[in-house]
């Protein structure tokens, strides 16, 4: 009987002490951001009593130790919550009011080990061992209410949801400055963040201060050095391999055609795609257009050097030193041997048949143009007869070595198959009457297959 006595009158010191200053506050359960202007008493050095002096001590003022509420220290030293006298669980996982400050409850008891987040209504709150941090802000790590590891951004001690930015502090095991949208951390699909009058490259939740190279937000593309926008950057800067040209930090995508500069220590008039030197890895010829001219470029600079032909949108020009010569009209070299092609305002026509007027190797003469070109021997030997035929204007022509054969006079047979299927085929003869180079007459015989 006196050891339940004891009990009973611990309890109602307790009762007696509760229903005085400082612990009034516990009752209120005032919001933590109130409770943060109080001074944060540690709850066991607030309420301490002998229990021999709890033994002697009487309910004062008729206080019902069953109606008591909140955050009580039971004599085994632990502050449990209570309702309505009783140990209850009903504040599990949230945070409550006690001497000034606010205190995590697990179960039905506040576990000063628990470092992490409680609920308050709809907030969370940062707490280590056990007590809500109302003077910390920043970037905050620890077990929310499922068990698992969570970080958040905290102003004075609450999950910042308005907050949306950079900030310090460690993710996932690593160190560094992490991208925060509603107060949790987040995947940063856009390349660039802006913090500080900087902007920053991202790479998944954190800048990348190993990075260097190319960034593009909604404003453009830019050039990024150390994680950062270098905007002090102005000309050629090289990433990836290639050259781009950027003018404060930016790459100057309108930048198109042939602009002069040194790349690499080397001089010359190099070919610009959107801001950017790409390397012709096929190492052929191309044309670019540049100051009322076309040139050659190959490997993305300008052939000063070169003479030939290069193909553009399916047609074939004839360059002479680095320059479409587009007043160019006559036969010029190739690299087969004799064989020379007609060009025609620069273009070559590989469809072109005809006699035509023009000099070829120093001679002024009437040539046979065949498929674009007319072949051509210095070495050639008459073997009897016209090699072939060619039309203009004024007629048909018997052609030698290339060549209007003026001196040809005669009669000469002639003879080719025709396939008129996948069988079978005709055989056709040619009498040509000729004089002086001109067909008089000709006569086609189509003979038994």
């Amino acid at each position: 009987m006196k050891k339940r006595m004891t009990k009973v009158l611990a309890l109602g010191m307790m009762a007696a002490m509760l229903i005085s200053a400082p612990l009034s506050a516990m009752a209120a359960e005032a919001a933590p951001a109130d409770a943060a202007a109080t001074a944060e008493t540690q709850p066991e050095m607030a309420m301490q009593a002998a229990e021999g002096e709890a033994a002697v001590t009487a309910l004062t003022n008729g206080v019902d130790p069953m109606t008591l509420d909140g955050l009580v220290q039971l004599n085994d030293g632990n502050w449990y919550y209570m309702e309505d006298g009783r140990l209850s669980s009903n504040a599990s996982k949230t945070v409550k009011p006690a001497c000034g400050s606010w205190w995590y409850v697990s179960g039905w008891k506040i576990d000063f080990s628990f470092t992490g987040f409680g609920k308050n209504g709809d907030d969370l709150w940062y707490v280590k061992d056990g007590q809500v941090q109302f003077g910390y802000t920043g970037v905050a790590t620890g077990s929310n209410q499922y068990g698992n590891t969570s970080t958040y951004y905290v102003t004075n001690g609450r999950v910042d949801k308005s907050f949306c930015g950079l900030a310090y502090g460690s993710y996932n095991g690593e160190e560094g400055w992490i991208n925060f949208c509603d107060g949790k951390p987040k995947y940063s699909y856009e390349s660039l963040m802006e913090y500080n009058g900087a902007w920053w490259k991202m790479s998944g939740y954190m800048i990348d201060f190993d990075y260097t190279g190319a960034a593009s937000n909604e404003s453009g593309t830019w050039y990024v050095r150390n994680g950062q926008v270098d905007f002090s950057s102005n000309g050629w800067v090289k990433i990836n391999n290639h050259y781009v040209y950027v003018r404060n930090g930016m790459l100057q995508s309108d930048l198109n055609g042939l602009v002069q500069a040194t790349i690499d220590g080397k001089d010359g008039w190099w070919e610009v795609d959107h801001g950017t030197l790409f390397d012709n890895t096929n190492y052929y010829y191309t044309l670019c257009y540049y100051g009322g001219s076309w040139w050659a470029v190959y490997n993305i600079q300008v052939d000063f050097s070169y003479t030939g032909f290069v193909e553009h949108e399916g047609t074939r020009w004839y360059v002479e030193n680095g320059r479409v010569n587009f007043h160019k009209t006559g036969f010029v070299n190739t690299e087969e041997a004799d064989t020379y092609a007609y060009v025609q305002n620069g273009q070559y026509n590989k469809t072109f048949y005809g006699a035509i007027y023009a000099e070829l190797n120093g001679k002024n003469s009437w040539w046979q143009v065949k498929d674009g070109n007319c072949v051509h021997s210095a070495n050639a030997a008459w073997n009897g007869k016209p090699d072939s035929f060619a039309a203009n204007e004024n007629g048909l022509w018997a052609i030698v070595n290339g060549e209007v054969a003026f001196d040809v006079t005669g009669e000469y047979s002639y003879g080719t198959y025709y396939s008129v299927s996948r069988e079978d085929s005709i055989y056709v003869s040619y009498i040509y009457q000729v004089e002086n180079g001109l067909v008089t007459s000709m006569q086609a015989t189509v003979l038994d297959r």
